[in-house]
């Protein structure tokens, strides 16, 4: 079977695949549990579970809601990209079965809140932490708005999706938890404000987006130090990964500013500098690279190269 044709005949993801509720009962809310907890040895029932920071607990993976999520923004970005460029329906008419399985298919779709994301066993039902498993979601925004005009999506269709998206804001606006992550002192706010400014300029909230924008630059101003270290990433088990992922955060958030004509670039510089002279002589103890390292490394050294022309670069070689 061609990877196409693959692609074209996987099923779109739901948050109904779960054999786990959530602590509401309701299998449309999203469930998942915090990636870096294991079960304690010391108890018999492991509970509560415990922190080990930057080691992955693939048994978080058993609840389908969190690699749902993220086969969904790969499929309809990638889905919508390809219509784009090339106009062959079945791509868009795949993106939109997608898109409606996940958000508004009544029988399948996510209730638009994290109430329960990053849950911890024995500790917390939901976190402020589960806003970050949604921080690609402009991706998945910006395949869907590409796919607008064909047969396969109807105006109905893209007003419905951005009614889910206008409530999403309006949870984010309203609950304790993304709150918290709002306020958050490492890239947990970063991503905070890139994803909530993408939602903001798909339902033609412009006003709002440069708002939140515009916040980016007393969060860089916090987050870099004047010779680019960024100490609250620093302190992480993995700090080369979340220099980087926090860093990248900051590079969606300034691609939006773009759009919008609000330069958040120059606050960039010396830590994008610091991360590429830094990378391959890390100066802290630091874990193994994640898997996403070397994309995102690429991605971030793009926007330098695009921005600041060359820059002196441990990771170029």
């Amino acid at each position: 079977m061609s990877r196409e044709r693959a692609l074209l005949e996987l099923e779109p993801p739901t948050v109904v695949r779960k054999k786990v509720l959530p602590a509401s009962g309701d299998i449309h809310d999203y469930l998942s549990i915090a990636p870096y907890w294991w079960p304690s040895p010391d108890t018999p029932d492991g509970l509560p579970w415990v922190e080990r920071d930057g080691h992955y607990n693939r048994r978080t993976l058993d609840i389908p809601d969190k690699p749902g999520l993220y086969a969904l923004i790969d499929l309809v970005s990638v889905l919508g990209n390809a219509y784009r460029l090339i106009g062959r329906d079945a791509y868009a008419e795949k993106a939109a079965s997608c898109l409606r399985a996940w958000f508004l298919a009544p029988a399948t779709r996510m209730n638009p809140n994290l109430n329960f994301g990053q849950s911890i066993p024995g500790r917390a039902d939901g976190r402020p932490m589960g806003l970050i498993e949604t921080r690609e979601i402009g991706r998945l925004l910006d395949g869907g708005g590409m796919i607008e005009g064909s047969a396969a999506w109807s105006l109905a269709d893209g007003d419905r999706l951005r009614e889910w998206v206008r409530d999403f804001l309006d949870w984010m606006a309203a609950s304790p938890l993304a709150q918290a992550e709002r306020a958050a002192p490492n890239n947990h706010a970063t991503w905070y404000l890139a994803q909530s400014a993408a939602m903001c300029l798909f339902v033609g909230d412009d006003d709002e987006a440069a708002l939140v924008v515009q916040q980016g630059r007393p969060l860089s101003e916090r987050q870099i130090a004047a010779d680019g270290s960024q100490p609250e990433e620093l302190r992480r088990a993995n700090s080369r990964h979340y220099y980087l992922f926090n860093l990248l955060g900051f590079c969606r958030l300034a691609e939006l500013g773009d759009r919008l004509e609000i330069d958040l670039w120059p606050g960039l510089r010396a830590g994008i500098e610091r991360l590429l002279v830094d990378w391959n002589a890390w100066p802290v103890p630091t874990l193994s690279p994640m898997a996403t390292d070397e994309s995102e490394l690429a991605e971030v050294r793009s926007h330098a190269a695009r921005h600041f022309g060359e820059v002196s670069c441990g990771a170029c070689g």
